[in-house]
C-alpha cells in the first residue's frame, strides 16, 4: 500500500475487513511498482560522421538484360521425351539460390 501511495501521491484508506480463515482472495502474484514511467518516443542523436559519406548508397544498374547461354536436352533422346534437361550458364551468379525459400 505504501508503494501505491508513493507512486500516485495519495493516501489510501486504512479501513478494511479481515477475512475469516483466509489470508487473501484469488491468487497472489509478485508486483513491481515503477517509480518513473519510461517515455514512449525517444529522440536519437544525430547520425555519426562515420556513417555519412559523399558516396551515394544507391547506384543505377544497367537495364539491358544479358541473355545467358543455355542447352536443352530431351530425355530419353529418342522418341517422345519424358522430360527436358536445361543447362544454363550464369557466369555472374556468385551463389545459387533456391526459388521459394
Amino acid at each position: 500500500m505504501e508503494g501505491l501511495e508513493n507512486k500516485y501521491e495519495m493516501e489510501l484508506s486504512r479501513e478494511w475487513r479481515m477475512l475469516k480463515n483466509r489470508k487473501f482472495m484469488g491468487s497472489i502474484f509478485d508486483q513491481n511498482i515503477r517509480t518513473k514511467s519510461k517515455p514512449m518516443i525517444q529522440e536519437m542523436d544525430a547520425i555519426p560522421s562515420q556513417f555519412t559519406s559523399s558516396k551515394s548508397l544507391i547506384s543505377e544498374v544497367e537495364s539491358s538484360p544479358v541473355k545467358p547461354d543455355y542447352t536443352i536436352v530431351a530425355e530419353p533422346p529418342e522418341g517422345h521425351p519424358s522430360f527436358l534437361v536445361a543447362e544454363i550458364c550464369l557466369p555472374k551468379v556468385v551463389r545459387p539460390h533456391k526459388c521459394g525459400s
